[in-house]
This record gives C-alpha cells, structure tokens and sequence, in this order.
C-alpha cells in the first residue's frame, strides 16, 4: 500500500510539474518544493548513476505524470491555461502558502546572519521579477518553428540550467528567448503523428537533462556547505513567487462570467485547493518517511 501512495504521489507531483513547464509564469522548481520532491531531484540530477535504478523508478512516476499534463496542454486542451489563467495562479498560489511552513521550519535550525537575510530578499526580488517580466513577454501561442536546430539545443540547455533555481519560470524564459512558440508548435506537430520535427524535441530535451547535471552539482554543494543562505535564499524565492503568482491571477481577467462577489469567492476557494493539496502531500510525505525509518 505505501508503495501505491508514493507511486501516486510521485505521478501527481509529475502532473504539477508539466503543468509548470508549459505554463508561463509558473516556477518548476517551486512546484517542486511543494511537492516535496524538489531535494530528491537535485540529488538525482547531481549524481544521475548513483544508484542508477533507484534512481530511475523515483523518476519514473514523475515522468509518466509530467507526460499526462504535456498531452492534455499541448494537444487535448491546447487553450486550457490560457482561458483559466486566474483560476490557475491562485491554485499555484495556495500550492506554494501551504508549503511555507516546512520551509521556514529548514531556515530556523540556523542562526540568523546577515548574509540569509540578504540571500532571502535578494531571491524575492528576483521571484518577483521573473513574474512581473511575465506579464511582458508577449503572445506564447505556438504558430510554427522559424530556427534551427541549435537554438532548440541552445534553448534546452538554458531552460535545464535554471530549473532547478527556485522562483525561474521556464516557460517565460522560453519565451524571451522566442524558443517557446516553436516548442509548443513541435511538441504539437509530434503528437498530430508528424515527425517532422523530433529531432529538434531530441536536441532540445538532451539540452535540459545537460543543463540540469551541469547545475544539480553546484546547487546540492551549497546546500551541504552554505545550509543557511541555502535554505534563506529558497524561503525568499517561495515568499517571492507567492507574490507574483498572486499578482499575476488578480491582473489576469476573470474566466467566469459572473458576479465580482462570486469571482473572488472562486478566486479564495481556488487558493484553499493549492494550500489542502500542498498539506496533503507534506502529511502522506510524513507518514511514509516514518514507515520507512
């Protein structure tokens, strides 16, 4: 029965994390910190072979998950986020409220410096800003595949970099890039049965899965060797892509035609499934580690 529960959570957590590749504005990595899967990730990346299969039956109920959301946004419902965007930002918005106490309870054990104070605020503004830039980006629809090869290369290998930094939105990076249309236009020409273009969704996967062993190293160093500004500068980014999501949903248009009243009451109901589903999966998180132990 645990065996069931952690393949399951680790398939939704994988939901969630699609969810966050393809939707601008949304951070994968704080997904994951709330999740809890976040560290499990970083290990994994850091040392991919160690153990491998392990390693790969952790992976596996992600992948599946991450692959359910990538067929339902990008070919059943390809408007899907784009009509409820609001509704979207505030379930994000909860996923993240519920997890900060875990997080802060990470921050606490250590003495307070100067440094975790400035590694906090500075990982909030960027949180921020990431956000705010996604309001700028312009239109991500997907209307055709313009560059070559290496870009996609280039553009994985960007995008598998910053994953792992809490508060990066992959999507709104793509986006400035001009890589993101085309993605989707490919990743949508693939499951229309056209293969066109895999090997452009070949060059830009092995660039994400390089970009992430290149990273993962460094990241879980300083997490062993900085705990402290490590843990402030992920508490900040939380706080900072809570704001931001938050500014986000209240900025993007209602997608029900409603009473304002009712509108806000969703909006609220929205955030309370984000902070349950984010408690949830702390407690299962528990219980498990205890069975385990």
């Amino acid at each position: 029965m645990d065996l069931i529960k952690r393949l399951f959570i680790r398939t939704f957590a994988g939901a969630f994390l699609g969810i966050s590749v393809f939707a601008p504005g949304i951070s994968g990595s704080v997904v994951a910190i709330a999740m809890g899967v976040y560290h499990d990730i970083v290990r994994i990346a850091s040392s991919p072979f160690k153990p491998f299969k392990q390693n790969m039956i952790f992976l596996a109920p992600i992948a599946i998950g991450m692959g359910v959301s990538a067929v339902l946004l990008v070919v059943l419902f390809p408007d899907l986020f784009a009509a409820y965007q609001r509704t979207a930002f505030m379930l994000f918005t909860g996923l993240i409220a519920g997890n900060l106490p875990m997080i802060f309870a990470e921050v606490k054990p250590h003495k307070f410096r100067a440094s975790h104070g400035v590694s906090g605020v500075l990982a909030f503004a960027i949180a921020v800003g990431v956000m705010v830039l996604s309001m700028f980006v312009g239109d991500p629809g997907a209307t055709g595949v313009t560059s070559g090869w290496w870009m996609f290369l280039i553009g994985g290998l960007v995008a598998g970099m910053l994953t792992l930094v809490p508060g990066m939105s992959i999507a709104t990076l793509l986006i400035v890039m001009g890589i993101y249309p085309q993605v989707m236009y490919a990743a949508n020409q693939l499951f229309g049965a056209s293969a066109i273009y895999l090997p452009h969704l070949l060059l830009f996967i092995g660039g994400i899965v390089a970009g992430l062993v290149l990273v993962a190293k460094s990241i879980a160093k300083s997490f062993d060797k900085w705990p402290g500004p490590s843990h402030s500068s992920v508490f900040g980014f939380m706080i900072g892509s809570m704001v931001g999501m938050a500014l986000l949903g209240l900025t993007t248009e209602h997608p029900f035609a409603i009473a304002a009243g009712w509108n806000w009451l969703i909006d609220f109901v929205a955030i309370l499934v984000g902070v349950g589903i984010s408690i949830g999966f702390m407690v299962m998180g528990k219980k498990m580690n205890s069975t385990a132990k």
